[in-house]
């Protein structure tokens, strides 16, 4: 199937629009994936050079890599500059906003691809920081005072770790830190522990003969059905905006047609949430389904579907929305920063409302300004959806 009936295939004839060079981004991360037949090459250097962000569905390599680990140490031991270069970040982080942190952090840890055989160039390095929340706040009183919620406690320790992550570590790695509660780190094929610098879960490394595509091949059937749904949302989104600026250089009333582009874009961006969902899924059921190759939870169908999905570049709708909008068709979707909704804290609920009607509140973007509360994340949601389509009128 060619590129022309794939999007003949997508949008009917009379929505059809000049799509012009725009299209490189998509073209590049999914046109060719979408091809009935499509075979990646069986050169193995071709496949690992196609492969960006994965991990269970990377061709093994014989080792663990070079650039994080010692492989003089038997079993490797990660190496030392690494080690103190991820430590020292976080622990001067933490000194610079908290007090104690040898007393409430209770495990640093790498898990994730990279402590198996089976990553790429781009692999991140993931760094678990396990947190007794207790402890944290009394050690922290100053700042904890008014915070009940444990979730708001992450998200306070989260928001001055994260300006660490996306950093580079060694060759074309990057760091990325996650806080954690005590007891809850994530089940994983592989946990090398930081601070005892020794391996709580050795790796088992994956044989050479393993190949991703063959085994994973109805989770990557889907996760290319979920493309073709995304690819076909967004050429629907362009050609209701080229539409929408034909209306309003005719003076034509556009408040429904924009109406519209909004209600599109929200169901365009809910695809994120869901790939959240499926990431999570397998460590919160006993039993799953392996496709038959029980080695981790890891190789759940759902969290196989996507990694497929953000390999070829459509974790983030949004982004791969933008990259086909001419420089017009943006200014006309005003693509603002998407409000901050999360649980009630307790300074900033109201004494004249029922508390079960203040559990989830909606601040601004940048999370300081209070729009409301509400009973249901639900409700939140409901007002920013109504807020961006007044902006829009």
């Amino acid at each position: 199937m060619s590129y022309e009936s794939i999007l003949q295939e997508m949008i009917p004839l009379q929505e059809r629009r000049d799509y012009g060079k725009n299209l490189d981004f998509v073209e590049q991360n999914a046109l060719k994936l979408v091809e009935e037949g499509y075979k990646i090459p069986i050169n193995l250097e071709l496949r690992l050079k196609q492969k960006h962000h994965a991990s269970i569905i990377d061709y093994p390599q014989k080792t663990l890599c070079s650039f994080i680990w010692d492989s003089s140490e038997n079993p490797h031991k990660i190496k030392s500059e690494v080690r103190n270069k991820i430590l020292n970040d976080l622990y001067s982080v933490l000194d610079d906003n908290f007090e104690s942190k040898e007393k409430w952090i209770t495990e640093v840890t790498i898990t994730g691809s990279i402590a198996t055989n089976q990553y790429n160039k781009n692999t991140d390095v993931d760094v678990n920081v396990s947190i007794d929340y207790d402890v944290f706040r009394t050690s922290n009183l100053n700042i904890t005072e008014h915070i009940n919620d444990d979730h708001e406690l992450r998200l306070l320790i989260r928001e001055k770790v994260y300006i660490l992550n996306g950093k580079k570590l060694a060759g074309d790695h990057l760091v990325k830190y996650f806080v954690i509660e005590k007891g809850k780190r994530l089940e994983s094929d592989a946990v090398y522990d930081l601070i005892q610098d020794k391996w709580i879960k050795s790796p088992v490394l994956i044989e050479s003969w393993f190949d991703p595509d063959s085994v994973f091949i109805d989770a990557k059937s889907r996760a290319l059905e979920i493309i073709k749904e995304i690819l076909s949302k967004i050429f629907d989104i362009k050609a209701s905006i080229i539409d929408l600026i034909r209306k309003s250089e005719a003076n034509q009333c556009t408040v429904i047609s924009r109406f519209k582009i909004v209600e599109a874009i929200n169901e365009l961006a809910s695809y994120k949430d869901c790939f959240k969902k499926m990431r999570t899924i397998r460590f919160k059921q006993e039993s799953v389904q392996l496709l038959g190759y029980a080695l981790s939870k890891n190789w759940e169908f759902n969290n196989v579907v996507f990694k497929y999905v953000e390999k070829y570049g459509f974790k983030e709708p949004l982004n791969v929305l933008k990259s086909v909008l001419s420089e017009q068709e943006l200014n006309v979707i005003q693509f603002t920063k998407k409000s901050v909704i999360k649980k009630c804290p307790k300074k900033d609920k109201t004494p004249d409302r029922p508390k079960s009607e203040q559990n989830w509140c909606l601040y601004d973007s940048k999370g300081e300004r209070l729009l409301g509360r509400h009973p249901t994340k639900e409700k939140a949601k409901n007002q920013e959806k109504a807020i961006q389509i007044h902006k829009h009128q």
